[in-house]
């Protein structure tokens, strides 16, 4: 899991994921949307989540509950 954030601001950004306490790797470039990460792979509205390859190909997006519980076990189950 790598949670890439939006935010603009690092004091907010780093209180957030204390709060939530996310102990997965967090990235942030302070862009926003003007950011390439948003631009790169088309995110147009937050939260959003991807599964994306090593390669960097995008195999699903905005998958929740049911559906990311299947994909991720089609995935992992070759």
């Amino acid at each position: 899991i790598l949670g890439v954030s939006l935010d603009t601001q690092a004091e907010a950004w780093q209180a957030a994921i204390r709060k939530d306490a996310l102990n997965w790797l967090q990235v942030c470039d302070f862009n926003g949307w003007d950011g390439k990460v948003p631009a790169m792979y088309g995110v147009q509205s937050i939260p959003a989540n991807y599964l994306i390859d090593s390669k960097g190909n995008i195999l699903a997006k905005n998958l929740k509950g049911e559906a990311l519980l299947n994909k991720l076990d089609s995935l992992f189950s070759h």
